[in-house]
């Protein structure tokens, strides 16, 4: 007759086994497996790389399906980026696994956001105005979601006309701006003709209205001759002689 502490015993240790069993087999049923945590790290140290561990750029790799399924790899994982794209905003990484028995690849989706200081309305700019260093500020923002070449020095900026009315705390680019006629039809002007060994300096009237570099028809006041002169700064042209 089997007494109750002996049936007992066996019961636990049956239990036990059972239990042992189960868990190594899950263990080896894991490690079959591609660990998903170690694919997501692997993405980003990839990009930090590429990026030259900038302390302005941040990585966010998306979450992997943890349903996902994935041989473990055991060849070292190769990464790639879509040719011709910029390291910037959302974009995809390319995983593969060389394996000869259970080769797989992988796009991991991710996005990379850069952090910069740029140029900055500080208030709202009337269109038509001409832009003063008080207009603007500069200011830390992510660039990866921006559109257009903004500006990073207010130099850039300052002195030239605002093409189109530009909101306050609205980032500053190029297509926003133009180039203001700093002298009109009807100024007086100073006349420079230089050569590489003398320079000549005459009062003039412009002909006509126009922005640093163009040329305009001027008249010499002195001589009454009239020619095209490339505009240099404010109120002064240049003839080459």
């Amino acid at each position: 007759m089997v007494s109750f502490s002996t049936y007992s015993n066996k019961t636990i240790r049956t239990i036990f086994a059972l239990f042992l069993f189960f868990y190594a087999s899950q263990a080896l049923s894991s490690s079959q497996y591609q660990n998903l945590t170690v694919l997501e790290s692997h993405v980003h140290d990839f990009l930090d790389t590429q990026l030259n561990n900038s302390e302005h750029t941040k990585i966010v790799v998306n979450k992997l399906d943890k349903r996902l399924r994935l041989a473990a790899c055991q060849q070292k994982l190769e990464s790639f980026l879509p040719p011709g794209r910029p390291l910037s905003g959302r974009t995809t990484v390319r995983i593969k696994c060389n394996d000869d028995k259970k080769p797989w690849t992988l796009y991991v989706n991710v996005t990379i956001h850069h952090f910069e200081f740029i140029v900055i309305a500080k208030r709202s700019i009337p269109r038509g105005s001409i832009i003063k260093k008080s207009d603007l500020i500069l200011v830390e923002q992510d660039t990866s979601r921006l559109n257009g070449a903004y500006l990073r020095e207010t130099t850039l900026a300052v002195g030239k006309k605002a093409k189109q009315t530009i909101r306050a705390n609205a980032p500053l680019t190029q297509r926003l701006l133009i180039e203001p006629q700093i002298i009109k039809r009807g100024d007086p002007i100073t006349i420079i003709a230089q050569s590489s060994l003398l320079e000549i300096r005459a009062p003039g009237n412009a002909l006509a209205s126009g922005k640093i570099g163009e040329i305009i028809r001027v008249k010499n006041t002195k001589s009454q001759k009239i020619v095209e002169a490339r505009i240099t700064s404010n109120n002064t042209v240049t003839v080459q002689i």
